[in-house]
C-alpha cells in the first residue's frame, strides 16, 4: 500500500487540488480527480465500468427491444451491485428477473475475460417490497416467484 499511495501522493504537489488519472483496467483517463477519489479509482473505477455497461445493456431492453422479458420494466435503483426494477407482477417476472441477470453479466463479463461472472453465481429475486432478507421463491414449476415479508 506504500508504493500504491506514493504513487497518488506524485501526483498531488501542495498546491495541486485535482490530478489527472489512468483507471487500471479500462485504459480510461479520469480529470480533475480529488486526492480522495485518486485513491480510490484503483480499486472502483473497474466495478463502475461493470455496472454503466450493465446498466446501458438493461436500459437498451427495457426501452427499445419490444421482445425482451424487461420491455416495458423500468430501472429504479441501481444499489452497489444490485439493480432494482420495477416490472409486471405476473408470470413473465421469472423471464424478467433472469433476464436482468444475464445482462448484468454480460455487461461485467466484457471487463473480466479472465474472471467472468456466471450465472450459477447470480440470485435473481422478486419481491413486492425491497428487502435485505429476501430470498428466491420458486413455484412447483421452478419459476421465480414474487417473495414476500
Amino acid at each position: 500500500m506504500r508504493l500504491y499511495f506514493a504513487r497518488i501522493n506524485a501526483m498531488f504537489g501542495e498546491d495541486v487540488k485535482r490530478a489527472s488519472i489512468e483507471t487500471l483496467f479500462t485504459e480510461r483517463h479520469r480529470g480533475g480527480a480529488t486526492y480522495c477519489a485518486a485513491c480510490n479509482n484503483g480499486f472502483q473505477a473497474l466495478g463502475v465500468d461493470c455496472a454503466k455497461a450493465a446498466m446501458c445493456l438493461v436500459a437498451e431492453a427495457e426501452y427499445c427491444d419490444p421482445s425482451s422479458p424487461l420491455f416495458g420494466s423500468r430501472t429504479v435503483a441501481f444499489v452497489h451491485d444490485e439493480i432494482i426494477a420495477e416490472t409486471d407482477d405476473g408470470p413473465g417476472v421469472h423471464d424478467a428477473a433472469f433476464e436482468l441477470a444475464r445482462l448484468m453479466i454480460q455487461g461485467a463479463n466484457r471487463y473480466l475475460p479472465n474472471v467472468p461472472i456466471v450465472m450459477s453465481k447470480m440470485e435473481p429475486t422478486a419481491m413486492r417490497v425491497w428487502s435485505k432478507d429476501a430470498k428466491q421463491v420458486f413455484d412447483e414449476n421452478g419459476r421465480l416467484v414474487p417473495w414476500q415479508p
